[in-house]
């Protein structure tokens, strides 16, 4: 069922990191804020093959990946939302590299939500930044979420500005 919100819809990049927690309780936090549908997206690959020899593994199949990736994705949503999933939340399992799959989902969203790994230094720059991908190239605003667990632990009390409220009204449920 899908539950039209008159705040657009919010793009939370999720994987399964204190970065992708911290990511995924600010943007429900925020979609609720801003009355916003939220999209948890979650980006898998395809497994690489193995060497035989080494592993004793060979090929691992895309079927046991997805399974896994979908399992991680309900989980943290369902740790998300204690009660159950809201309607206005929906959970993608989409295939490809991180950034660019999440740099498409930004152009029908009004801000994309994605967390920040701890790599720093040599390794933080050989290996990569989705969200400094996400921050250059998406279709609209990004919030980089750091990896701490205040964060992920409190909801934020700052994330109000620009949010049409009365004064002294409490959030949306």
């Amino acid at each position: 069922m899908t539950v039209r919100r008159h705040g657009g819809v919010l793009v939370a990049g999720y994987d399964d990191s204190l970065g992708g927690r911290a990511a995924l309780h600010q943007a429900a936090a925020l979609a609720r804020l801003l009355d916003a549908e939220l999209r948890i997206v979650m980006v898998w690959r395809e497994p690489a093959m193995f060497d035989d020899v080494a592993t004793g593994l060979g090929e691992l199949p895309a079927d046991t990946a997805a399974d896994d990736a979908e399992r991680i994705l309900r989980r943290a949503s369902e740790a998300e939302f204690r009660g159950g999933v809201p309607p206005w939340v929906h959970l993608e399992l989409l295939l490809g590299p991180a950034a660019d799959v999440l740099i498409e989902q930004s152009s029908i969203a009004r801000m994309l939500v994605v967390g920040r790994r701890s790599h720093s230094g040599f390794v933080g720059l050989r290996l990569g930044s989705v969200s400094a991908r996400c921050s250059e190239h998406a279709h609209c605003p990004v919030l980089v979420v750091p990896p701490t667990t205040r964060l992920a632990e409190h909801e934020p009390e700052h994330v109000t500005a620009g949010a049409q409220r009365p004064p002294g009204s409490a959030p949306a449920p």
